[in-house]
């Protein structure tokens, strides 16, 4: 694994506790925020990622969790 593989790993291990949570992050495509309940996490080219209402967004785009 290269490092960003690791990283990526390391982040969805700890973010497990985001599933079912209610989190709001910026929307790339309209540069809006946007909330709604984490369904899932995914590590894609060695990004985590959650998803939210369907559709992955970048982990570093969460801007709050409730």
């Amino acid at each position: 694994q290269n490092k960003r593989e690791t990283l990526s790993h390391s982040l969805m291990m700890g973010a497990g506790h985001l599933i079912g949570r209610s989190v709001s992050v910026m929307d790339p495509q309209t540069q809006s925020p946007l909330t709604g309940v984490v369904q899932a996490l995914r590590s894609r080219a060695g990004e985590f990622q959650v998803v939210i209402n369907g559709t992955p967004y970048a982990g570093d785009s969460i801007t709050e969790i409730r």
